[in-house]
């Protein structure tokens, strides 16, 4: 599944518009529908607002996790604690 794709599906899963997330995201509710349609990849400040409204991880829009919760899941690796 794609950036776009989830980002559509969970703001369809919240019963918001595109327009009510553009609002949220700082962007026009076109821009919105660009990244739901992949044929635009929105900012990291961008990707976060729309993260936050979604109430879900940049990493799980990003496809790293299929996890939607919003808190850290992994661990730092040994080797970048020393």
């Amino acid at each position: 599944m794609s950036l776009g794709e989830r980002i559509k599906n969970r703001r369809i899963e919240l019963c918001l518009s595109q327009k009510d997330l553009a609002k949220y995201a700082e962007v026009t509710p076109g821009f919105i529908n660009l990244i739901e349609n992949n044929k635009r990849i929105p900012s990291i400040t961008v990707l976060c607002l729309i993260a936050d409204a979604l109430t879900v991880s940049t990493d799980y829009l990003l496809c790293r996790t299929e996890n939607k919760d919003v808190q850290w899941e992994t661990q730092m690796p040994e080797e970048i604690k020393k």
